[in-house]
C-alpha cells in the first residue's frame, strides 16, 4: 500500500467522524429545542390556569360581598321598621311619622302613616281635582286615575295597592276619609288609647332600596303586628312623592 492510498485512508476516516459528531449535535440541539418548547408550551398552559383560577376567585368574592352586603340591608330595613313601629306604640296620637336613622353605619328614612285618614282607593273616582291638587303638585286627577286603575275582582285575594308614592300617602284600600272633603294629614291632636287593630304604611328608604308594608297592630304584646304585604323595590321604580 503506498503513502497516498494510506493518506487518502486517514483522510476518509477523518471526514466520517466529523459527520458522525455532527449528526449527533444536530440530534442533541433537536432535543433541546424540544425541550425549550415544550417548557414554553407548559408554562403558557400554567399561566391560563393561574389567571383562570384567579378570575374565579375575584368572581366568588364579589359574589360574597354582594350576598354580605344585601344580608346587610335586609337586617337594617327589619331593624329600621322594627324601630318605628315601637315609636307607633308608645306615641299616644296617629300622626305622620318620620325618622332619619343611622343602623350598621347605614342612613335610613323610615315613614309611617295611619290608614284609616286616607281617601278610600276604590273612590277616587269622586276625589275633586282641586282636592287633590291641594295635596300632591306631581299627581293629577287623570293620572290618578291612570295610575289606580280598575280594581282586582277578587280583592280578598289581591291587594289593591298602586306602585306610587303620591297614591300611596293619599289613597288606601283601608282609609276611611270622605272623598268629598281633604284627609286628616293632622292628626296630632288625637290622642287615643290602643293601636289596637290599626293599620299603618311603613316605608324604609336605605341607598336605592325601599322597603314598603302595611301592617296591622294586635294588642298582642307577644307579636305586636302582623304584616299584611311587604315589598321591596328600587328608589328608581318607587320615588318619593314631590
Amino acid at each position: 500500500m503506498s503513502r497516498s492510498d494510506s493518506a487518502g485512508d486517514g483522510g476518509g476516516d477523518r471526514v466520517g467522524s466529523y459527520a458522525k459528531h455532527s449528526a449527533r449535535n444536530s440530534h442533541a440541539d433537536k432535543d433541546c429545542g424540544y425541550a425549550a418548547l415544550s417548557a414554553l408550551i407548559l408554562c403558557a398552559i400554567l399561566s391560563v390556569l393561574c389567571v383562570a383560577v384567579l378570575t374565579l376567585s375575584q368572581q366568588e368574592k364579589r359574589r360574597s360581598d354582594r350576598q354580605l352586603q344585601a344580608y346587610r340591608t335586609e337586617e337594617v330595613l327589619n331593624e329600621a321598621l322594627l324601630s318605628i313601629t315601637s315609636d307607633i306604640l308608645l306615641m299616644a296620637q296617629e300622626a305622620r311619622l318620620e325618622r332619619d336613622l343611622t343602623i350598621q353605619g347605614q342612613s335610613v328614612k323610615v315613614i309611617a302613616e295611619p290608614e284609616a285618614y286616607k281617601w278610600p282607593i276604590d273612590q277616587a273616582q269622586e276625589v275633586s281635582e282641586v282636592a287633590l291638587v291641594h295635596k300632591t303638585q306631581s299627581l293629577k286627577k287623570d293620572d290618578l286615575l291612570a295610575l289606580i286603575g280598575s280594581p282586582p275582582a277578587d280583592t280578598t285575594n289581591t291587594l289593591h295597592w298602586p306602585r306610587n308614592d303620591c297614591v300611596r300617602r293619599l289613597f288606601s284600600p283601608y282609609g276611611y276619609a270622605s272623598p268629598t272633603e281633604e284627609p286628616r294629614t293632622d292628626t296630632s291632636s288625637t290622642t287615643v288609647r290602643s293601636k289596637d287593630g290599626q293599620i299603618w304604611r311603613l316605608r324604609a328608604i336605605t341607598g336605592q332600596i325601599i322597603r314598603e308594608q302595611l301592617v296591622r297592630f294586635t294588642g298582642d304584646p307577644v307579636k305586636a303586628y302582623g304584616v299584611i304585604v311587604s315589598e321591596d323595590y328600587s328608589l328608581a321604580t318607587l320615588p318619593e312623592c314631590g
